[in-house]
């Protein structure tokens, strides 16, 4: 099971956890990918460190980890431009090329800031985390606080299972290639922030559904549910939402919503 909510640090991370770092200087993004990979290693995962202008020995400024000078050495560990992987697939083949290596995986560190000036990179993230769940890859994602919006900052981290900051509200992410999750509560105070990161994620159906695992949200408004059907209907799907909030079938009865389905978790 992929860990999610606030964390203080960067280790004890599983084969597809996903994670949002949102750092103040280059250092502290250091200290923490050098965390996240050498715990990588440990697991037997191929790691890679990507970031744009950033000079010198990786094994020194990543905390001068032995382990990681001597992975370098060996392929283990890797120094990738962030140019490589600005297709999502990039991941998925070389998850594939390090497992046919005898790796149990892929894990990497990467400041994607220069990514986030882009709309667009909502949607990337999005189809990284999808992707994931389907492989044996984790990967830490780093923005630098000073160069993002705040709105920006917000919408990325709440793509995001697991990050350093709180007070989101909500969380969605994939809980497996076809099914998302959606933790936390989704009011007043989240609506502007989930009605962004709703439609710049582009959720897809499956099947003519678009299931939602939503039984850890604690609330939800008919404003996210609405939403919610309307993005699935507008993909020729019905909404499929596995909840146990009691106040969803009566929205959806309230709402006459034929093509929103409740379905109790257990």
């Amino acid at each position: 099971m992929r860990q999610s909510g606030v964390t203080e640090h960067a280790r004890g991370l599983g084969p597809q956890d996903h994670l949002c770092w949102v750092y103040d200087d280059r250092a502290e993004f250091r200290r923490r990918a050098g965390e996240f990979l050498l715990d990588g290693l440990s697991l037997g995962q191929q790691v890679w460190y990507i970031a744009e202008n950033d000079p010198g020995d990786p094994a020194e400024y990543l905390g001068g980890h032995t382990e990681l000078g001597d992975a370098l050495r060996r392929g283990a560990a890797r120094v990738v431009p962030l140019a490589a992987v600005c297709q999502p697939r990039a991941y998925d083949q070389a998850t594939d090329r390090a497992v046919a290596e005898g790796y149990t995986g892929l894990r990497v560190a990467a400041n994607c800031t220069p990514l986030a000036v882009s709309r667009a990179f909502t949607s990337y993230e999005r189809l990284v985390d999808q992707h994931m769940v389907a492989r044996p890859f984790s990967a830490m994602c780093a923005y630098h606080r000073a160069e993002l919006d705040e709105q920006v900052a917000e919408e990325i981290a709440a793509l995001h299972p697991l990050s350093n900051t709180g007070g989101l509200g909500f969380r969605l992410y994939s809980s497996t290639e076809h099914v998302l999750t959606l933790t936390g509560e989704l009011d007043l105070a989240s609506r502007e922030t989930f009605e962004r990161a709703w439609r710049h994620a582009g959720p897809r159906p499956t099947d003519g559904l678009l299931t939602v695992d939503a039984t850890d949200l604690d609330f939800l408004d008919h404003h996210s549910l609405l939403l919610m059907a309307e993005h699935a209907a507008a993909h020729g799907a019905s909404l499929v939402l596995h909840t146990r909030w009691p106040g969803a079938a009566y929205l959806v009865r309230l709402l006459s919503l034929p093509d929103v389905r409740v379905e109790e978790a257990e």
